[in-house]
Formats: C-alpha cells, sequence, structure tokens
C-alpha cells in the first residue's frame, strides 16, 4: 500500500519541470510588467516594431506567467502525492491548450512553438507515472 512519503516514479520529471516553470513564470512575468512600462516610454513605435501590436497580448502574457508559477509550485509541492496525479495531468493539457490557442490567436504560431510543448509533456508523463 502507498504511503505518503514513499518515491512515486513521476516525482523527479514534477521537481524538475516545476522548477522550470517557476523561472519561466518569473521571467514572462517580469518580461510582461516592463512591456507595460515600456509602454509608456516616447518610444512607444520602436516596440510596436518589435512585434508587440496590442495590450491584449501583455496582459495574455501576464496571465500565462502567473499560470506557470502556480504550476511550478504545485508541482513541486505536491510531486510526491499520488492523490494530485490527475491534477497535474489536467494543468498539463491545460497548458497545452493555452499555449498553442495563444500562439493560434496571435498569430505568432511557427514551428518553434512546437518546441514549447515538450514542458507540459514531460509535466504530464510525470503525473502519469505517479497514477
Amino acid at each position: 500500500m502507498f504511503q505518503y512519503g514513499d518515491k512515486l516514479p513521476g516525482r523527479i520529471f514534477l521537481l524538475v519541470t516545476g522548477i522550470i516553470y517557476i523561472v519561466v513564470g518569473s521571467f514572462v512575468i517580469f518580461g510582461s510588467l516592463a512591456m507595460i512600462e515600456m509602454m509608456q516610454s516616447p518610444a512607444r513605435s520602436l516596440w510596436s516594431m518589435a512585434g508587440i501590436q496590442s495590450i491584449e497580448y501583455i496582459i495574455y502574457s501576464f496571465i500565462m506567467g502567473i499560470f506557470y508559477l502556480c504550476m511550478g509550485i504545485v508541482g513541486i509541492k505536491h510531486r510526491n502525492n499520488r492523490a494530485y496525479a490527475w491534477n497535474h495531468f489536467n494543468l498539463g493539457i491545460a497548458a497545452i491548450i493555452f499555449d498553442l490557442g495563444g500562439s493560434a490567436f496571435f498569430s505568432t504560431f511557427s514551428p518553434t512553438a512546437l518546441i514549447t510543448l515538450a514542458l507540459p509533456i514531460c509535466y504530464m508523463v510525470g503525473a502519469h507515472k505517479n497514477k
């Protein structure tokens, strides 16, 4: 019978991807806050040339950063608990939907967008191993 504290096989996947999600989420949050600050600068036309066209993209980035940060914290905190395996799996599916949906909505989809699917897939593999 499983006891809390036993070592589950997916705990390393959830730990590593959780740490990466915390780092990426922090960078995305700070980057979106910097874009908001930059939006108020006199050189606003320069950042629109860089591909940032709307405030919706900045808001989406900020929400995704918070989602990644929460996903990483939950992954690290409950990595060794079988009861949360289904929640981790659902968070991985949500991350895939948000990544691809945001790329499609903002018309920024490219073949490199498929690389961003590696992290949610590793997160889901760790959750599946813990079931």
